[in-house]
């Protein structure tokens, strides 16, 4: 009835209704609209000569005809016409043509008031959505954003208890918002409407008292008096959908009346888009959390780094360390050793991960400490090897590196390399650049390796550079590498400014070289200034 009452309305205003009246008067006739009750709604004071319409008995008068306005299925109101003119023909007819397109009329506009409704709530969703996310957008725990999602969840599902649950890394389910209801937490194996729709990946809808007695509950579910929905909260990654756990609301309420209702499907559509974007949120929540951790690893590993290089009379020292990400696996030390000696390490440990850094911390301290011992170069590699295979092992991972010992009285160099690049001993007096690459396997590939000890002199005016093999392979637009030749021509043109100049003359070579930096660069330049060494 509204919608003849809304097209009456609406027609009257158009003309529309106007112009049927006015084409049937012209064949003899006058069109009446009514509806279910007998009122007349158009025109305005009902048909000349005809009372109250009896909708439910047959007209009386002979001359009048009736049809019935049917809009999808049910009959909402009534067309009558009467004779205006003494032999006006095809009443009936008329009657039924009128009517059907009344009821045509009435069809659209009951099909225009759900779109206007679907239109209105796709919007409110919107709205909600957009509201979650700006709301979120800086939440660190997840049970704040879980708590907020409950709430908006209630808000367009009004529920007498609703609760977040999380799968655990065991795999059981823990509850980390709630609102109504005793609190408890599913546990591993434990089975419940939860637990299905996690393992099935499908929500779980449950109706009535009958319904929820012949599925096996947790507590918190057995709670409910009329109807129950779970549905899974699923983070998306290209293909796969991963369950991370469960969004359940248990007697859904009417929202003005606070009768309880069973949950419709429109319900579960909508409580299933809260709970992928729960996840969404959830899932940029762990990555921010992730985030930070990186950032405090990079921290420590940058800490671990030295300070700056020894102060020694006579020996120039210059070192830089650049991660290609915030963590990385290379570094380099200098190493307290007995005497008048001093250690060098550059190391690069396989990979650019947290793992790398972790190993790389661990393989720091194993240097110090075979050091403090008064171990050589080869020892030390040995000592290391023995100390960390297991861990490189299992990890995955290896480390190559270069070691040495430098005696500040005399300017005699030891040294060993583990499958790393060759070091660069520039001799100042000829400008000939020596490869001192060493002949051992890198740490953590054989239990069994062997390290020997090798030998060279640092005079006057020589530079030593270390560095790992990020520099070489740095690469431009036509993926060349930048490689141990232009290496070895910066170094010739640097050497003569010092130390320092060595490794920024480098470095800005190998960053006009590529603008992308894949893998960490790692460089130590020493350089004896004077004959004497102190």
């Amino acid at each position: 009835m509204t919608a003849v009452r809304n097209v009456a309305r609406e027609a009257g205003r158009s003309g529309a209704l106007r112009a049927l009246i006015d084409m049937a008067a012209d064949t003899g006739w006058d069109v009446g609209l009514y509806d279910l009750e007998g009122n007349p709604l158009a025109p305005a004071g009902g048909l000349r000569g005809l009372p109250q319409l009896e909708v439910q008995m047959p007209l009386a008068w002979t001359l009048a005809h009736r049809a019935a306005v049917t809009s999808l299925g049910d009959v909402t109101g009534h067309v009558v016409v009467q004779p205006r003119i003494d032999g006006a023909m095809g009443g009936w007819s008329l009657a039924a043509r009128v009517a059907e397109v009344i009821g045509d009329l009435c069809r659209l506009e009951v099909e225009l008031e759900d779109l206007a409704r679907e239109i209105a709530g796709a919007y409110e969703e919107l709205n909600l959505f957009y509201d979650l996310s700006a709301s979120l957008a800086g939440a660190r725990e997840a049970s704040v954003v879980c708590s907020a999602v409950l709430e908006r969840a209630l808000r367009v599902v009004p529920a007498r208890a609703a609760r977040i649950l999380l799968r655990e890394p065991e795999g059981g389910l823990r509850a980390v918002a709630q609102w109504g209801g005793a609190g408890d937490e599913t546990g591993v194996g434990v089975l419940s409407a939860a637990r299905v729709c996690v393992d099935s990946r499908q929500h779980v809808l449950l109706g009535l008292d009958a319904a929820l007695g012949n599925s096996t509950l947790d507590e918190w579910e057995e709670a409910a008096h009329r109807s129950l929905v779970a549905v899974p909260v699923r983070v998306f990654s290209m293909e796969r959908v991963t369950v991370v756990g469960v969004l359940e609301l248990r007697d859904r309420v009417d929202g003005v009346a606070g009768r309880p209702q069973a949950f419709s499907a429109g319900d579960v559509k909508l409580v299933q888009a809260l709970a992928d974007q729960a996840a969404l949120l959830l899932e940029n929540t762990r990555l921010a959390s992730y985030e930070r951790e990186v950032q405090l690893a990079s921290n420590i590993q940058q800490g671990l780094l030295p300070a700056e290089p020894p102060r020694i009379s006579g020996l120039e020292i210059a070192a830089r360390c650049v991660a290609a990400r915030d963590v990385g696996g290379d570094y380099y030390d200098f190493l307290e050793c007995s005497g008048d000696s001093l250690g060098v390490v550059v190391a690069d440990v396989s990979g650019h991960n947290l793992a790398a850094a972790l190993l790389q911390t661990a393989t720091r301290a194993t240097f110090r400490a075979a050091a403090l011992r008064g171990a050589d170069p080869a020892q030390m590699l040995a000592t290391s090897n023995d100390a960390l295979m297991q861990d490189l092992e299992r990890a995955g991972h290896f480390l190559t590196a270069w070691v040495a010992r430098l005696d500040t009285r005399t300017g005699e160099l030891e040294f060993e390399g583990a499958g790393h690049p060759p070091a660069l001993l520039l001799r100042a007096d000829s400008g000939v650049v020596e490869r001192h690459a060493g002949g051992g396997l890198p740490v953590g590939v054989d239990p069994d390796a062997k390290y020997a000890t090798h030998r060279a002199v640092l005079r006057p005016g020589d530079v030593l550079l270390l560095y790992t093999d990020g520099l070489l392979e740095a690469r431009d637009d036509s993926d060349e590498p930048f490689g141990e030749e232009r290496l070895i021509d910066v170094l010739r043109t640097a050497h003569s400014g010092g130390a320092e100049q060595v490794v920024e003359e480098i470095l800005a070579a190998i960053r006009a070289h590529t603008a992308v930096q894949s893998d960490d660069r790692t460089l130590v330049a020493l350089k004896r200034s004077s004959p004497d060494i102190r």
